[in-house]
């Protein structure tokens, strides 16, 4: 059975493990293309993830408040709208982008008609019933998820055929270049610790030592996972354009690797989208809104998203907007007067 350690830790890891990052996109784009400099860009990115993890469950624990907008409280309107927006703007853009692949997964499991408004729809209820329950289903379903991803990495590296082939840097790495590296991960940073805002403010209400320890058992898991996922990548150079490196390499196994591929995927998606979820609920909790208007702002914001499809978000989208959850949500967190609490 997981204890309260590791529930919350792997709760927190199915928050920023989507579809993006089991597929092997993200972890491309914001560190395997800077080659040998990937390894410390992986370091700062889940030390600030784990820092941030901590920061804002102690605030919230402090505030004595299950939703991430308390950790607003003594700042100003201006900053509270501003980072209430930016939320909301990358709650959109990331929820849709899971229900859009969501419904695109289950229509190639499914040859029925209609699959994808099928899988669209019936992820979308399953995953707001699951954020309403306690930490305990999402987090079995985070630590299978783990396991998928491990495995997938495994067998990649057990059938590979083709001789390893080291990821070049595009370009000569400057310190510009290094600048913006760094700047980019800190953005993944803080996308990935902005969507799972929702699940880290429900994992707070417990002892402080409980909150450093699965905040600590987080972020080195979390390492982990892009360890093995960068040692991969770096090994295929002609992989830095694709859409889902991780797809493309296990489809070499043949029908096996096909559906380990769309059940990780899936599973990815699922407790992406559900973290998601309970965000947005968060959010209108927070306003007191009424009853039936919250499940209509939770389940309609990401599906109106969904409309606009997959494309480029990981590369058009995700830094922008995690530089901009940085500035006007964990910034303003980080500089605050430092608080107490009691054990």
């Amino acid at each position: 059975m997981l204890n309260q350690t590791w529930s919350r830790a792997l709760a927190c890891i199915g928050a920023v493990v989507g579809a993006g990052f089991a597929s092997g996109r993200e972890v491309m784009v914001f560190f395997s293309q800077y080659g040998w400099f990937s390894w410390p860009l992986i370091l700062f990115s889940t030390g600030l993830m784990c820092m941030i993890c901590s920061l804002v469950m102690r605030k919230t624990r402090a505030y004595s408040c299950s939703h991430w907008c308390s950790i607003y409280q003594g700042r100003s309107k201006r900053i509270h709208w501003l980072g209430e927006g930016c939320v909301f703007l990358l709650m959109g853009v990331t929820g849709g982008a899971m229900v859009s692949a969501s419904g695109n997964l289950v229509a190639l499991a499914l040859p029925i008609q209609h699959a994808y408004w099928v899988g669209v729809i019936t992820t979308l209820l399953l995953s707001y019933f699951l954020t309403q329950q306690n930490l305990k289903p999402l987090a079995l379903l985070s630590a299978f998820l783990t396991l998928g991803i491990l495995a997938s990495y495994v067998l990649i590296l057990a059938y590979r055929k083709e001789p390893m082939v080291t990821v070049n840097i595009r370009e000569p790495l400057t310190l510009a270049g290094g600048v913006k590296a760094v700047l980019f991960s800190a953005a993944y940073s803080g996308m990935n610790m902005a969507i799972s805002l929702g699940v880290v403010c429900k994992c707070a209400q417990t002892k402080t030592r409980t909150i450093c320890r699965s905040s600590l058992a987080f972020g080195l898991v979390l390492t982990g996972l892009l360890f093995i996922s960068n040692h991969v990548l770096l090994q295929y150079g002609d992989l830095q354009d694709a859409t889902f490196p991780i797809v493309r390499l296990l489809s070499s196994l043949g029908q096996s690797g096909f559906w380990i591929s769309l059940v990780v995927l899936y599973l990815a998606v699922f407790t992406t989208l559900t973290a998601i979820l309970c965000t947005l609920r968060n959010m209108a909790l927070s306003h007191h809104l009424s009853a039936p208007s919250i499940p209509v702002l939770t389940l309609g914001v990401p599906l109106l998203f969904s409309l606009i499809g997959f494309e480029q978000i990981v590369e058009s989208v995700y830094a922008p907007v995690g530089l901009a959850c940085l500035l006007l949500i964990f910034i303003p967190t980080i500089l605050r007067r430092p608080f107490r609490q009691k054990n």
